[in-house]
């Protein structure tokens, strides 16, 4: 009898594999080692954390800035740095029962917005207990507001480094110089040339807007401290809840060299703003860069200010309201100047960095002329107190006393 020695494809792998070989190969006569393969893992790199580039005093009066001025009044502010949270660490700051209502509280719900804007439990009570604020700790930018109306925690936080108290707000009046004393000494002499209108919806709060003069500022310095002083100066006089100062070059030329404005309720431009949120805040100031405009180009600005409306656009598809153009040609033509000089050089308006650490507990120390009074012929316009310190703000700068230097602090003001 012959046998069918014919096997499947599938046969044929199996019992090469079954004999430990392969295809058109002897079967191997050695055994297979059961040893472990030794390999070595891949080295992970050590997380090292981040440091904050914006200081711990910093980040407490950028949340002070973040809150209506009863929240520094009321509630005490523990201070974290977390440098988990990405990509530089954040300074987190909460406000514990802060007892505040949202339209006390001005924020607007906001969660994909930036900075998200979170309120919780909104429908619950309408009363905040808690407020968190998380700052970038490189750039000091507002990273996350968060209200809750609960009294525990749903989320965990590590042990705060400090807690400051609940101090008295004051005028966030800041610092301009890097020893922490504020002074006025580059503000120059100016001139009230105008009083402006500010579009406010607001009717509970009074607000003012006046244009000044100053025929000796002409640095970035000189425009933005001018611009302050006056800011002061019209504060006293008309007591408004939001006060606004625009530095032009010449009367009947409106052109910016510096803005200020200032809060009294730190609410900033509130009501002013339409639908936008307005960002709480005592002082902004921005003012223009050490250019100073020639009497050619003041007069160039002066008839684009006044000539723009009689040459409207007669093109549809055009973005602008007029007809550049035609307008430039007028002013060539009027001042016998060349097509190319109708346009003036262009101007960089830049924020003047204030450090706002006055209002902070912690912030730096000022010089202070005595250490057992306060005497002073300049108008207070706020103070802070705090365990050991007590911070005035008058209206020719920012004192600093030291309380347990001195029992008893008298006070005069003019």
């Amino acid at each position: 009898m012959k046998m069918n020695w014919k096997l499947s494809a599938l046969g044929v792998l199996s019992f090469i594999l079954l004999a430990g070989c392969t295809p058109n190969s002897p079967a191997s006569t050695q055994t297979p080692s059961l040893a472990p393969t030794q390999t070595t893992a891949p080295s992970i790199p050590s997380w090292v954390p981040p440091t904050p580039e914006i200081s711990q005093d910093e980040a407490i009066a950028i949340a002070y800035r973040n809150v209506p001025p009863l929240v520094v009044e009321r509630a005490p502010l523990s201070v974290r740095w977390t440098p988990q949270i990405a990509p530089h660490g954040a300074w987190q700051m909460e406000f514990e029962d802060t007892g505040i209502t949202q339209e006390e509280l001005g924020w607007v719900n906001n969660p994909s917005g930036t900075p998200e804007v979170r309120l919780n439990d909104i429908i619950s009570t309408g009363i905040y207990k808690i407020l968190l604020i998380n700052i970038d700790g490189q750039t000091g930018e507002v990273m996350l507001k968060m209200a809750s109306s609960a009294n525990i925690r749903t989320y965990t936080l590590p042990p705060p480094l400090m807690v400051v108290p609940p101090t008295s707000p004051a005028l966030a009046f800041p610092s301009a110089t890097p020893q922490g004393t504020f002074s006025l000494n580059q503000a120059r002499p100016y001139q009230v040339v105008g009083e402006g209108n500010l579009a406010n919806e607001n009717k509970q709060r009074a607000v003012g807007l006046w244009y000044i003069n100053s025929e000796e500022a002409d640095s970035f310095e000189e425009y933005a401290q001018t611009a302050v002083k006056a800011t002061i100066d019209l504060y006293q006089q008309n007591k408004n809840d939001f006060t606004a100062v625009i530095l032009v070059p010449r009367p009947d030329v409106k052109v910016v060299y510096a803005e200020a404005s200032y809060a009294v309720d730190g609410k900033g431009a509130a009501g002013m703003t339409g639908s936008v949120p307005a960002v709480p805040m005592y002082w902004h100031v921005r003012a223009m860069d050490d250019l100073q405009y020639n009497e050619q180009e003041l007069a160039v600005m002066k008839l684009w200010q006044d000539k723009l409306a009689d040459f409207p656009s007669r093109d549809p598809l055009s973005s602008l309201s007029y007809d550049e153009p035609a307008l430039r040609q007028y002013i060539a033509d009027t001042l016998k100047i060349s097509y190319n000089e109708t346009q003036p050089r262009p101007r960089k308006m830049a924020e003047y960095k204030l450090d706002a650490a006055i209002i902070s507990p912690t912030g730096p120390s000022a010089s202070s002329p005595s250490n057992k009074s306060f005497t002073t012929e300049d108008a207070v316009l706020g103070l802070v107190a705090t365990a050991n310190e007590l911070w005035a703000t008058t209206s020719s700068g920012v004192i600093r006393w030291d309380l347990e230097a001195s029992a008893n602090i008298p006070c005069r003001t003019a």
